[in-house]
């Protein structure tokens, strides 16, 4: 759960004392009600048709323009509800409300700024499917992601442009720069295989020796400063956590996947990964 879902349930849990009482007729049943647990924590953005009646709210938390989530009313609009809703077949509706209205949004923005940011390239300029990762070196998700598509990287099938932030762990940030601080996208992909070869999932640390910070050095002082853009980046565009993945489909829509998609998941990612950045 993200930071601003926890908000949302908390916010749930101490109003559960108020009378439920629904919304006037020229607004969504729950409206009144989200405005009024809610208070100044945040506001509705947008509201749409979820399942069996239900109305979805994307809240936008008064933190930030980039700190949204979702919260759920019944079709009486008297009961307010927040998390994940799974259906018969095991899908995760929540999350493709959250892909739908507001990942979407976000990934526009967040996938130019990524192709001018600080990131080095594995794979083939011909693969058909393209992608960038953001990725932390000791983000566990991340090196489960990496034993997964190295192989359609590989194969030809997959480039992706490696961005690295660092927020995990104390040694991110020198494992992040050494890679920025390689000399070559060639070199830079060593030191990733390094990192992830023996990566140690008990303590969920990359096997990456950090570089460490030398105000003598510029290169080294430049591959610092390229880490906190990206980690900056990256928390200013709103990401949960890694990895992040952003790609552009074949029809031009540029998709943003949080997390680890797995099994079908997965499959379904890469194929609707289109040929150009």
């Amino acid at each position: 759960m993200n930071q601003f879902a926890k908000i949302l349930a908390s916010v749930l849990v101490a109003a559960c004392s108020h009378a439920a009482f629904a919304a006037a007729s020229s607004t969504p049943p729950g409206t009144q009600l989200v405005n009024k647990i809610i208070g100044t924590q945040g506001h509705i953005v947008q509201s749409f048709s979820a399942v069996d009646g239900m109305t979805g709210f994307v809240i936008q938390s008064s933190e930030g323009s980039n700190s949204s989530g979702i919260l759920y009313s019944d079709a009486k609009g008297q009961y307010l509800f927040a998390g994940s809703i799974i259906n018969a077949q095991g899908q995760d509706l929540t999350q493709q409300y959250t892909n739908e209205y507001i990942n979407s949004k976000l990934a526009g923005p967040a996938y130019a700024q990524a192709l001018n940011l600080n990131y080095f390239t594995s794979g083939s300029n011909n693969a058909p499917h393209k992608a960038v990762i953001i990725f932390d070196p000791n983000c566990i998700f991340c090196h489960t992601l990496y034993t997964e598509i190295e192989p359609l990287i590989a194969s030809g099938q997959v480039q992706v442009r490696w961005l690295p932030v660092a927020f995990r762990d104390p040694s991110s940030p020198g494992k992040a720069a050494a890679m920025l601080n390689a000399s070559s996208d060639a070199a830079a992909n060593k030191l990733l295989d390094q990192n992830e070869a023996n990566f140690n999932v008990q303590t969920e640390s990359g096997s990456l020796a950090p570089l460490q910070p030398d105000n003598t050095n510029p290169a080294v002082t430049a591959a610092f400063n390229k880490v906190a853009q990206n980690t900056q980046f990256f928390s200013k565009s709103g990401f949960n956590g890694t990895p992040t993945i952003l790609f552009k489909q074949a029809n031009g829509k540029v998709m943003m996947i949080p997390g680890l998609p797995q099994g079908k998941a997965f499959n379904a990612m890469i194929d609707s990964m289109g040929s150009t950045w």
